[in-house]
């Protein structure tokens, strides 16, 4: 949603009699200052004779400021109603199972919201930056919606308005000493060239019962909403056969504005385990949720590959869930969701996996080439690398560089230490480094193998601009690249270049991208689940499933306006 700059940006644009109170808002609703502190400011204000701040400083007692003051600021709010979920959670203070009602927002609702808000429909159901897999989709639950509505095969009937909808699920770390991760759940349009997120729950991954029944009762709800939201319908019930109450009871029947349907699931490899139980890394039997190959065959990138032969169907992998874990998630019942609907995402199967592993290896064995002690060669690495930055004026920047964010210890494979951004950016660097410290040692020597696997590195990075975006050499450069990498992992003792199943999986994205990742990557997701975590900072009051959801969706309700598209 809003970020700090679009935010200056309004308020530079509203009448000076109003920027105090927003401004002072926004610090509360940002989780920068307590209720209590909030108020104390609203009442300084008030006696310094501003404006637009009374009714903010008034309330009962301090213990209810929190409160008061969020009650003031949502008045008027056009997003809907928070609506409370019971789910099954650990209680770390009994050690049991136990029950507890988290807040969310309904995908339905907010859609609805989003349309009744909207200058124009259109807009709204705007396709352009849907990639080609994802248009062909929604195109396909247009036609369904329009025979169904027709009651034939017909054309004649004018296709209802729909909007493709994107769900994100990952941990974000949240205290001052990341001790502890709030897993989100946000809605996305990927038809939107703009970066609209808005979260539906969050919940302290602490509270998650391990096998994975949090999860089910959450995408339970998720997948009943989806169907109100494709049927185009207020629902009666809930998906377990229970009366809506309230104002929802008497909206129920009522149709909605535009129809919605679920494109794509992002998250990383871990979340999509943890979440939706497909297939993990680590296991013996089947390494991919793309494919059935094992820790034998997923190194063979040939076009006789085994695993080609062996891709994931829909019906085949529920089948796998249900042998392993005896259920499956509810999300597949969902409408047009599918195995196709989770995306792979660049940002950690290649930023945060095959770079930083490359880079880690390939810095390791470039500080060889360099004089001195270890220590020194790590120094001198780095001041290269800090010339780099001066001549190209990088944005993403190491800090600093050590031995141990190189490699950890000797029993373990090289991989770079770093953030995602900090990792590609140091790909173009690495080109050169190569180049310049590992040329002249013959054809089939480690260092050239690493030096044109580089390259072929580059290649792929190059490929994820929009205006230079080719498939097929996508494709190219990431098989010439994995076979000099599995190369590397024969010919080299010492448990250097390890190739693992996060590198197999990223051959699938290259290899099935028909458009730029960047169009799907987690970046922007990334960066809204920081600004969440510091929202949902409990200053004082009750901890616990139920408040931690409630103040953060109601602070993001009263800090948001619903976008008009």
């Amino acid at each position: 949603m809003e970020n700090r700059k679009e935010f200056l940006a309004r308020r530079g644009d509203q009448p000076p009699e109003r920027r105090l109170r927003e401004n002072l808002a926004d610090l509360f609703l940002s989780g920068e200052v307590s209720g209590k502190r909030a108020r104390s400011l609203f009442e300084d204000a008030v006696s310094a004779n501003a404006t637009n701040v009374q009714d903010l400083a008034q309330g009962s007692t301090d213990h209810n400021a929190h409160r008061d003051v969020l009650r003031k600021l949502l008045a008027g709010t056009k997003w809907p109603n928070l609506f409370q979920l019971p789910l099954p959670i650990y209680n770390p203070k009994t050690d049991k199972q136990d029950v507890a009602h988290v807040y969310m927002m309904l995908p339905h609702e907010v859609l609805h919201a989003l349309a009744r808000w909207s200058d124009s429909l259109g807009s709204l159901a705007s396709t352009e930056q849907l990639r080609p897999e994802l248009a062909t989709k929604l195109q396909r639950a247009r036609r369904f919606l329009q025979q169904s509505t027709t009651g034939s095969s017909s054309s004649a009937a004018e296709p209802p308005t729909t909007v493709g909808i994107g769900l994100w699920a990952d941990g974000v770390p949240i205290k001052g000493d990341r001790s502890e991760s709030l897993e989100m759940l946000s809605m996305s349009l990927p038809g939107l060239q703009n970066s609209i997120r808005i979260p539906l729950t969050c919940l302290n991954k602490k509270y998650f019962l391990k096998s994975g029944e949090t999860w089910d009762a959450l995408f339970k709800a998720v997948a009943w909403s989806c169907h109100c939201m494709f049927a185009g319908s207020f629902p009666a019930c809930t998906w377990d056969g229970h009366a809506l109450t309230g104002q929802r009871a008497g909206l129920a029947g009522r149709s909605l504005l535009v129809h919605g349907v679920l494109l794509e699931i992002r998250g990383d490899w871990a979340m999509l385990k943890a979440s939706f139980r497909t297939p993990s890394w680590s296991s013996k039997r089947n390494c991919c949720f793309v494919c059935k190959a094992n820790p034998d065959n997923m190194r063979d990138v040939s076009p006789r590959a085994a695993w080609r032969a062996e891709m994931w169907s829909n019906a085949e992998l529920l089948a796998e869930m249900l042998e392993l874990h005896g259920v499956y998630s509810p999300i597949f019942e969902a409408p047009f969701v599918d195995i196709h609907t989770f995306c792979i995402d660049w940002l950690h199967c290649c930023d945060l996996g095959v770079c930083q592993d490359f880079m880690g290896n390939a810095m390791f064995l470039i500080s060889q080439k360099l004089a001195g002690n270890a220590d020194e060669r790590v120094r001198a690495l780095f001041e290269d690398i800090r010339g780099f930055y001066r001549a190209t004026d990088c944005q993403d920047q190491l800090g600093t560089l050590t031995q141990l964010m190189i490699r950890k210890k000797a029993s373990k494979s090289p991989k770079l230490r770093s953030k995602a951004g900090e990792a590609r950016a140091l790909v173009p660097w690495l080109v050169v480094a190569c180049d310049r410290y590992l040329q002249g040692f013959g054809s089939s020597s480690e260092e050239e193998t690493c030096r044109i696997a580089a390259k072929h590195l580059q290649g792929c990075y190059e490929n994820l601009s929009q205006d230079r975006f080719d498939a097929d050499q996508l494709a190219f450069h990431c098989r010439q690249f994995l076979q000099l990498y599995t190369a590397l992992e024969s010919a080299v003792e010492d448990n250097r270049w390890r190739y693992k199943p996060k590198f197999h999986v990223w051959l699938h994205l290259c290899e099935m991208a028909s458009s730029s990742p960047v169009l799907f990557w987690v970046y922007r997701d990334e960066s809204f689940g920081g600004t969440i975590a510091t929202q949902s900072r409990m200053r004082g009051g009750k901890e616990g499933p139920e408040p931690m959801s409630k103040n953060l969706l109601n602070k993001f309700r009263a800090q948001h306006l619903v976008p008009q598209l």
